[in-house]
């Protein structure tokens, strides 16, 4: 584990512990956390995910072999309106930014996936 992910989560859990866990800075310190995670554990979050069947079939796939998810199959396979996901992706993706974090893979040019067949 990195010393920026040790220094995340730490950070993180002091926030919690002192802002309640839906606090936006909490929100965004947990950003930070998963950013600076190990593969190791991003794999494991994603497994469980697979596991737990809280994602839909990918629309697609970018070309180094990245799932791709649209807005539709995320809100049918959370049964949700396609506008709160997005409006939840917005916010999201402003989360990182204001963090200074990458957004690249969050938001894909839709010329960019390969479609499946």
């Amino acid at each position: 584990m990195s010393p920026e992910f040790l220094r995340a989560a730490e950070h993180h859990a002091a926030l919690a512990e002192r802002l309640g866990p839906e606090h936006p800075d909490v929100m965004m310190a947990m950003v930070a956390v998963l950013e600076h995670a190990p593969a190791s554990l991003k794999e494991t979050i994603r497994a469980k995910a697979v596991e737990l069947d809280l994602l839909p079939e990918p629309d697609g796939y970018l070309e180094d072999g990245s799932p791709v998810f649209s807005l539709e199959a995320v809100a049918a396979k959370l049964g949700a309106p396609v506008a709160q996901v997005e409006e939840t992706m917005r916010a999201l993706l402003a989360l990182r930014e204001d963090a200074g974090l990458p957004i690249g893979g969050m938001a894909i040019d839709g010329a960019m996936v390969h479609r499946r067949h």
